[in-house]
């Protein structure tokens, strides 16, 4: 997503592109480092919910389906906030 993205935006915004190469890199080794340390630690529950996800895919299907729409219900009324804020700002 956003590592596709933000060099892209920030050629067209002529950003030196050393000060961005660093930081660049290091969002990268933060990025990394995070994943690897969550993927370590959380490893062997990831492997178990797998497990038991694959004995139990009927209950899993449904699980990622609730999960799946209240996260588009959320992002939803975040979406309606923001409108109901800027049409707010607009009125005034």
């Amino acid at each position: 997503g956003f590592r596709t993205v933000i060099p892209m935006s920030i050629g067209i915004t002529r950003y030196s592109a050393k000060k961005f190469a660093i930081i660049n890199l290091l969002s990268a080794w933060v990025w990394a480092a995070i994943t690897i340390l969550l993927a370590w630690h959380f490893g062997n529950l990831i492997q178990n919910f797998l497990t038991w996800a694959k004995n139990h895919w009927y209950l899993a299907a449904i699980m990622i389906i609730c999960f799946l729409s209240l996260l588009v219900f959320t992002f939803k009324q975040i979406e309606k906030a923001i409108l109901k804020e800027k049409r707010k700002k607009n009125d005034i």
